[in-house]
């Protein structure tokens, strides 16, 4: 998907959408993945739809960047509703684990997610915050356990 994008594929792909008014969303209308992403075939394989009509409507896709649906419509290739971002980007952006763990302003015990009172574990991309407070308890009882095992 480099080069020029010749006009013929711009008509074919758009014959498969169809406009939600309400929304401003240019749905797709013919195949979907088990995702719910659309498909198209160009060049004898098949493409997500919203990839294809980034390429279509603004050019190159970094190959270091995915495509994101700032609609967070997975079938929606309205190109205005696109835009090139980091994997993270679009993780934070979205509606999963992630994205809800890191809008968390408290720990599940209350305590304020402050750069005083948070560690940063880098087992992930992501990383997972895990308040002080809290680390401290949990090794302060460990603690304890193992030196009543002990005794």
């Amino acid at each position: 998907m480099k080069g020029p994008r010749p006009r013929p594929v711009h008509e074919r792909f758009l014959k498969h959408t169809v406009q939600d008014e309400a929304t401003g969303c240019l749905l797709w209308t013919a195949g979907k993945d088990k995702l719910g992403y659309g498909c198209f075939d160009l060049d004898d394989k098949t493409h997500r739809a919203h990839r294809i009509a980034y390429w279509l409507f603004w050019g190159d896709i970094d190959p270091t960047l995915v495509i994101d649906h700032t609609c967070r419509v997975r079938h929606c290739v309205n190109w205005m509703h696109l835009e090139q971002v980091t994997q993270k980007e679009n993780v934070l952006r979205g509606e999963g684990v992630a994205a809800r763990k890191a809008q968390q302003t408290h720990c599940v015990h209350g305590h304020e997610f402050t750069e005083a009172n948070t560690i940063i574990r880098q087992r992930s991309k992501v990383g997972n915050r895990e308040c002080r407070i809290c680390s401290r308890r949990r090794n302060a009882v460990h603690k304890a356990k193992k030196r009543n095992k002990v005794a």
